[in-house]
């Protein structure tokens, strides 16, 4: 019988339990033409209604001078298997040109009324990758889960005053946590 650390344990425990979960979501996807290159969209929420799934994209441009040529904008977002299978239909806020075809442009109204009933299983906000700033006061359990779920890596740096051991290498993408009394209170990066 071969025995295996705990750290290696939980290590290949925690990848396991990440390619699962990642194994029940599909990327929905959007492409549609725009007027020019400065226009961008965006899915910022999805609903289940009447057996479809409803799209909400959201069109915004950059403001700056672009060369007026048609082209395409390209949005996409995770969602649940079973709620991707499902028909689609796409609804566009901001819309500013007169013509496209392969989705409905509605105003901020009509969609409340076409959402009215539906079931909502996605939402950019939730899904918004957090700041440093996002994680202080909250405790540090929640704190490495809400770090863990956007795959930001982290580490604890000091508790209650007390340097942990650490190594020195710099990753700017990784933050370190500081802990007083089980809550973060401090974020850095490196």
């Amino acid at each position: 019988m071969k025995i295996i650390n705990i750290p290696t344990f939980l290590c290949l425990l925690a990848f396991t339990s990440a390619a699962v979960a990642d194994d029940h979501k599909s990327a929905v996807s959007v492409a549609m033409k725009v007027p020019d290159p400065g226009w961008k969209i965006s899915i910022g929420s999805m609903y289940v209604n009447q057996g479809k799934l409803l799209v909400v994209c959201q069109a915004k441009h950059n403001g700056g001078i672009n060369l007026q040529v048609i082209s395409e904008a390209k949005a996409s977002a995770p969602v649940d298997k079973k709620h991707a299978a499902l028909p689609r239909e796409i609804y566009l806020l901001g819309k500013k040109w007169g013509w496209g075809d392969g989705y409905t442009a509605v105003t901020p109204a009509q969609l409340k009324k076409i959402i009215a009933g539906g079931q909502q299983v996605y939402s950019a906000a939730e899904n918004k990758v957090p700041e440093a700033k996002d994680f202080i006061g909250l405790e540090l359990i929640k704190a490495e889960a809400l770090a863990d779920k956007h795959k930001i890596p982290h580490r604890v740096v000091m508790i209650d005053g007390k340097h942990l051991p650490t190594t020195r290498d710099y990753r700017p993408n990784r933050l370190n946590f500081s802990i007083e009394k089980g809550k973060v209170t401090k974020v850095s990066k490196g």
